[in-house]
């Protein structure tokens, strides 16, 4: 059930607190903006995870009242359970499984490859106390050093961009990944793209198919242009 309380979303910070490049946060900044809700957007570093203000080990999460809800899919599930009256996320409850297979086909294939693009960027931009931690687990998951990560960047950025021929196929007959207006399936890849332009790589997104950077564009200026006026890497 909704507290009368003003939501909290903690999401996470660069060094300049203004800066917020997580893709799993942004999925839930645009599924909040599509409820029309509004939020505190609550600073979140690595090195508060497993603090007693910190409510996970991960970001986002959610307040809601006393109601911890962690997880940018889990976020989005609860928005549409307890907002119904408000602009559904996925449209009607058949077309939730294929949002969340959107969400799998992100995390799972797109985000692993753009992750080795744009990760050495994310390190130079976090906060210093960060970056020991950072730098030890993403080296730990990718099996590389952030130096040859950079130097193997025009070979990610390629395979990265051969990634996205499903969504290439999707919107040459469809304004949106979700069909004719934007729903959640869109969010989930618009946070992707986030993550490229919140740390200084818009250009990658650029070098797509026309018809991606076209819903590209649209979904920038989407509510007020909430991801067009986001600060990003300098």
């Amino acid at each position: 059930m909704h507290s009368k309380e003003r939501i909290r979303l903690y999401d996470l910070a660069m060094a300049d607190p203004s800066v917020r490049v997580s893709p799993h946060c942004w999925k839930a900044r645009f599924a909040l903006a599509h409820k029309g809700l509004e939020a505190d957007l609550v600073p979140w570093r690595f090195h508060q995870r497993g603090s007693a203000e910190s409510g996970t080990a991960t970001v986002p999460y959610l307040f809601d009242g006393d109601q911890l809800i962690s997880d940018s899919w889990r976020i989005a599930v609860y928005l549409e359970s307890c907002f119904p009256e408000r602009p559904s996320h996925f449209g009607s409850p058949d077309a939730v499984p294929l949002a969340r297979m959107i969400n799998s086909w992100i995390d799972l294939t797109v985000m692993p490859l753009l992750g080795r693009v744009v990760i050495p960027d994310v390190f130079e931009a976090l906060d210093p106390l960060d970056q020991p931690y950072f730098r030890e687990a993403r080296q730990k998951r990718f099996g590389i050093t952030f130096e040859d990560l950079r130097a193997e960047r025009e070979s990610w950025s390629l395979k990265f961009l051969d990634s996205l021929a499903p969504l290439r196929r999707q919107l040459s007959d469809n304004p949106f990944v979700s069909g004719t207006a934007p729903g959640y399936a869109d969010y989930c890849v618009m946070g992707a793209f986030m993550f490229a332009r919140c740390t200084g790589n818009s250009n990658l997104i650029s070098r797509a198919d026309a018809s991606v950077v076209a819903w590209n564009d649209r979904m920038l200026g989407l509510f007020g242009g909430l991801g067009r006026s986001a600060p990003v890497v300098i």
